[in-house]
């Protein structure tokens, strides 16, 4: 994944760290990256929401998982793949907040 990190100077370190499965699931129909820190480390995770066509059918045309990346802070992501089914268990959780708030 393609990534410009900032350097304290106002320049930038330019990276290309691979990542097995996420690159393909960006191109998925639909797919749109979202950025947030998503497990509260403090580093910039990236989501991708609304794909189809991954492990999907014409019965079932919207993906059943959240892909996520979570940062390392070096540049480099570790793939993390919540199932949405588990959504509603969580959005109960004591102190979830919607990625609006």
């Amino acid at each position: 994944m393609p990534l410009a990190l900032a350097n304290s100077d106002g320049s930038f370190i330019a990276r290309n760290a691979g990542n097995a499965d996420f690159p393909a699931l960006t191109r998925a129909s639909g797919a749109k990256p979202v950025s947030g820190d998503f497990d509260g480390d403090g580093k910039g995770d990236i989501a991708l929401v609304g794909g189809s066509g991954f492990e999907s059918s014409e019965e079932s045309p919207g993906w059943n998982m959240v892909p996520v990346a979570l940062s390392n802070g070096d540049g480099t992501f570790k793939p993390n793949w919540p199932f949405t089914s588990y959504f509603p268990d969580w959005s109960r959780t004591a102190g979830a907040l919607p990625a609006s708030y």
